[in-house]
């Protein structure tokens, strides 16, 4: 990749996303093939995924550098599996109110810190939510932060820069 960044000012949905992805770094991503995604689709408990979510894996799910640090690619698979489980112990041990349960899918995770997630029953393009570890016990946590309006907007959103911390 050169070192110049091409923004993307492209239309807001997932087909045009990753059509301006592969255009310009296709050496640069490292889709997953099918036994991959019969994987994901299982870790789902068989639960149907978002098609955007399923496009982007399909895409880049064994790698791409826009989420350097972060890990949502299925390349060591026992992390991927624990997705779920640490953003569980997470919110436990940070006093959130707030549980993720059976109907949301945990795509992300940093150093285990902090979780991202979409509700499956959130149509093909889900909302992005995100909850990070509270260094403040006595505080108590009572929402998760809504990132994007859509899959496709976090992707968006994060490839451009608007969303560096998160």
């Amino acid at each position: 990749m050169n070192n110049i960044k091409k923004k993307y000012l492209g239309e807001d949905n997932i087909d045009s996303f990753l059509f301006f992805l592969k255009e310009h770094y296709s050496n640069e991503l490292k889709p997953c093939d099918e036994n991959d995604m019969m994987l994901i689709t299982q870790l789902a408990d068989n639960k149907k995924l978002p098609e955007a979510y399923l496009k982007f894996m399909e895409c880049a799910g064994r790698g791409y550098v826009m989420f350097s640090g972060s890990d949502y690619s299925i390349r060591n698979m026992e992390r991927f599996k624990g997705f779920k489980e640490g953003a569980l112990e997470l919110l436990e041990e940070c006093n959130y109110n707030k549980r993720i349960g059976d109907n949301q899918f945990v795509f992300m995770g940093h150093q285990g810190y902090m979780y991202w997630f979409f509700n499956l029953d959130d149509g093909d393009n889900p909302s992005v939510y995100f909850f990070e570890e509270s260094y403040d016990e006595s505080y108590t946590q009572n929402e998760f932060m809504k990132l994007s309006e859509t899959f496709s907007e976090f992707l968006i959103k994060k490839y451009n820069g608007e969303l560096s911390r998160y």
